[in-house]
């Protein structure tokens, strides 16, 4: 791969905030596109939403009403996005990492979700994201983000990763919600897996679960054995130093060993790295596995966030942490929607000692889905996020939910999940807030 040039390497003497960066689609949701509104990081004159002015009149503070971003603060003492800003200017000469947690939106569940690797993260938004803020900024190219082994189980279908293969088999390879559980059995990694975007990196990690011995195999090097300690503990393993190139991982548990396979990444030192970690169909609510806000008494074997949140998962602490959840609690919680929140809430607070915190809420959905109103629940979350200086992306303001978004041909099922020309819509704006940053 060739060298950065020393014009991207002054990345941030450009001035990219006077040109607009083309979204195709975005017109169709309200003001033409613009960055302009955050260059300074001062209040804009958009006025917010009704739903925040009726359930939330005390809130005041910047909101473009082009994206629908709220409190986006990059400059003076009351900015919010300082390890943000960072983690762009520090990708020139190191790895950044960037962590988006959240459900099926999230993930990217889309019109061709029916089949057993329905979750399609190479179109998901945060890989949008990270592909259109290299791309706008000039930066480095990144990497995979830790690529979840398992996602989910569903009534009639596994959803995972298909650069992941074997799919479970309840026998020798188990899923276990957010991880694999493997016994005399081969999981195989590859980042340039057809019909995904190759990723190329100088650099292979496996995350997993301490737990019996395995062997992990690098493109075809000798097997290198993971002496386990049953610990539990989220532990990372290695390599640096390899051509930059795809990469293909095996993890191997031989008979009478069990190895608990959390996840693989290809990067190269340099550049953002977007961790999709999002699972379909969970929440914040219902203290179980798929509930991010669940303490599991600090296990991360049961806990999502106990897991994703750990030091020991990342080769750096993620800068931002992007949360997106709260619509699958909406049916649950019709009488009780402040339930929602504070398991947001919670949820935050496993990453906000040490990450941004970049919240979203999620539009309203077809009646299929669900029919109760999320306005109140929108108001409570601009209050939240402004009690805690957090940005707040609303997209329900941006999208204009379910009708306008089937209306512009987004929608690819009932329930309301996008197409990938939806989720591009998404990682594309949000490249463009963030890249803003830096104006």
């Amino acid at each position: 791969m060739a060298s950065e040039s020393s014009a991207s390497r002054t990345m941030t003497r450009r001035n990219f905030l006077r040109t607009t960066v083309a979204v195709s689609g975005i017109a169709t949701f309200g003001p033409a596109f613009s960055r302009t509104a955050f260059a300074t990081g001062e209040t804009t004159t958009g006025v917010l939403p009704a739903w925040a002015r009726e359930y939330a009149p005390a809130v005041s503070g910047p909101f473009d009403p082009g994206t629908g971003m709220f409190n986006w603060k990059a400059v003076g003492a009351e900015a919010n996005v300082l390890r943000t800003k960072q983690s762009l200017v520090d990708s020139f000469v190191s790895d950044q990492h960037h962590l988006f947690v959240g459900d099926s939106l999230t993930a990217g569940w889309n019109d061709s979700s029916g089949n057993a690797q329905g979750a399609d993260r190479d179109k998901s938004w945060p890989y949008v994201y990270r592909r259109a803020l290299t791309s706008t900024l000039g930066l480095p190219e990144g990497g995979t983000g830790v690529v979840r082994a398992m996602e989910t189980i569903g009534t009639f279908a596994s959803y995972r990763d298909a650069r992941w293969s074997p799919g479970p088999n309840n026998v020798s390879v188990i899923a276990k919600g957010h991880y694999v559980q493997i016994s005399n059995a081969t999981l195989t990694f590859d980042s340039a897996r057809t019909g995904f975007t190759p990723v190329a990196g100088d650099t292979v990690a496996v995350t997993y679960l301490d737990a019996g011995t395995i062997q992990v195999i690098v493109d075809a090097r000798p097997a290198v054995k993971l002496i386990g300690g049953n610990s539990g503990a989220v532990k990372r393993y290695v390599v640096s130093g390899l051509p930059r190139t795809p990469h293909k991982v095996v993890v191997k548990a031989g008979f009478g060993a069990t190895g608990k396979v959390v996840g693989a990444e290809v990067y190269q030192q340099r550049g953002i790295s977007a961790h999709n970690v999002a699972q379909g169909g969970s929440g914040v609510t219902g203290d179980v596995q798929k509930d991010w806000s669940y303490p599991a008494n600090g296990t991360a074997a049961l806990s999502m966030s106990k897991c994703f949140s750990s030091f020991g998962g990342y080769a750096k602490t993620p800068s931002t942490v992007f949360i997106c959840l709260g619509a699958n609690d909406l049916n649950a919680n019709r009488s009780n929607l402040g339930a929602i929140r504070d398991g947001i809430a919670q949820t935050a607070a496993y990453y906000k000692a040490n990450s941004d915190i970049v919240m979203i809420a999620e539009p309203h959905f077809s009646p299929t889905f669900s029919t109760v109103d999320i306005k109140p629940l929108l108001g409570m979350l601009y209050q939240l996020c402004y009690d805690n200086n957090w940005p707040l992306w609303d997209l329900e303001h941006f999208t204009g939910g379910y009708e306008k978004l089937l209306a512009a041909g987004l929608i690819g099922d009932a329930t309301g999940h996008f197409k990938p020309e939806g989720y591009a819509l998404m990682g594309k704006a949000m490249a463009g807030v963030v890249a803003s940053s830096l104006g």
